[in-house]
Formats: C-alpha cells, sequence, structure tokens
C-alpha cells in the first residue's frame, strides 16, 4: 500500500478524534463491514487492514488489537450458534 494511502487513514482517524478514544481502551476490536470471497471493493482489502492497525499502534498503547471476521448465508447460522456470538 502506498504511503499516501497510509497517511490518509492515519489523519482520518486523527481527524474523526478516533485515537483519543482509542487509547483509553486495552482491547481493540476490528470488524470490516462485509466478507465474503468477493475481491476488493465487495470486501475489506488487507492493506487497509494493515494500515489502520500501525496507525492504532503508532498512537496507543494498546494491550491487544484484533481484527473480527464473518461468513454469510446458511453456514453462518451453525458457527454463530456454536461461537455464542448469536
Amino acid at each position: 500500500m502506498s504511503q499516501q494511502k497510509n497517511l490518509s487513514i492515519y489523519y482520518a482517524l486523527a481527524n474523526a478524534g478516533a485515537f483519543d478514544l482509542l487509547r483509553q481502551q486495552q482491547q481493540i476490536l476490528i470488524k470490516p463491514n462485509l466478507v465474503n470471497v468477493s475481491p476488493p471493493p465487495m470486501t475489506f482489502p488487507v492493506e487497509i487492514a494493515d494500515a489502520l492497525i500501525d496507525a492504532i499502534r503508532q498512537k496507543t498503547d494498546t494491550d491487544l488489537i484484533r481484527m473480527a471476521n464473518g461468513i454469510l448465508g446458511d453456514a453462518a447460522a451453525g458457527q454463530t450458534t456454536t461461537t455464542g456470538i448469536m
């Protein structure tokens, strides 16, 4: 990912005041909007996830950053029940 895009993500978080809120957290969960087998832009690009996590690590002392992933469709019913998500 280009340095320009990394800076865009960093500045978007900074301008939204996200770092102030994130500094107060011991753990952070990032949940992309949509995850399926389609290529970007239908899915959350890995490069953006990397840039997002890098920016959070630079500006916080957070102990744990997790990226949550989910599935869509009939297979989700059994897995979400098993994992306790629903």
